[in-house]
């Protein structure tokens, strides 16, 4: 069953995406670099606003701001121009995406929440006290252990948090109480106050 995605009451979202049958997208640094290119080049060309991002071995995440409902065309350019390349690289065919992209609008209330989420995503490979040191992650950046890329917006979600304090956020889990269920059988908080209220 395919939705309808909503793209008139938001022009802030969640994106996600996995490599078909869950298969590693990126297989190097280079392939990482090459990710991070292309999206430099759609950040530009479609006026994207990209607040927190991860990119794992086999999934990425994003949240950005996509205006004048273009993000299906900017996930499109970005995927597409990013499987060109590494069905290039490795000499592959075939669909490198599991699907288009998982999109969820974000709200007000729920941008920093969402953020925290998506830094928290290395956790399973790093820990807790080694993912502000993941590098394929903003985390690093909003608590000054990397430089800001420049197709990296930090002043919506900087403004928004105790930056002091935001590590020590992201690092903590939160108990259940405070969670909802959101697509793939991941959760998220439901509030940044609650958030900070448990850590």
């Amino acid at each position: 069953m395919t939705t309808k995605r909503d793209l008139q009451t938001s022009e802030w979202f969640h994106v996600s995406n996995r490599g078909a049958d869950r298969q590693d997208i990126f297989g190097s640094v280079r392939d990482r670099r090459a990710w991070e290119r292309r999206l430099d080049e759609v950040v530009t060309a479609f006026d994207l606003e990209v607040n927190a991002y991860a990119w794992m071995t086999n999934h990425v995440h994003l949240v950005l701001r996509a205006p004048d409902q273009c993000l299906p065309d900017a996930m499109r350019e970005l995927q597409g121009r990013y499987a060109e390349y590494f069905n290039w690289r490795t000499k592959r065919t075939g669909p490198l995406f599991e699907r288009r992209y998982w999109s969820r609008p974000v709200t007000n209330r729920d941008f920093a929440v969402v953020c925290r989420y998506v830094h928290r995503n290395p956790i399973d490979v790093v820990g807790e006290t080694g993912v502000v040191d993941y590098p394929w992650s903003s985390l690093g950046v909003y608590v000054g252990r990397r430089p800001r890329p420049s197709w990296l917006s930090t002043a919506r979600l900087a403004g928004a948090i105790d930056v002091r304090r935001y590590e020590d956020v992201v690092r903590r889990p939160v108990v259940d109480a405070l969670l909802n269920d959101v697509p793939n059988g991941h959760r998220l908080a439901v509030g940044l106050d609650d958030v900070l209220q448990a850590a």
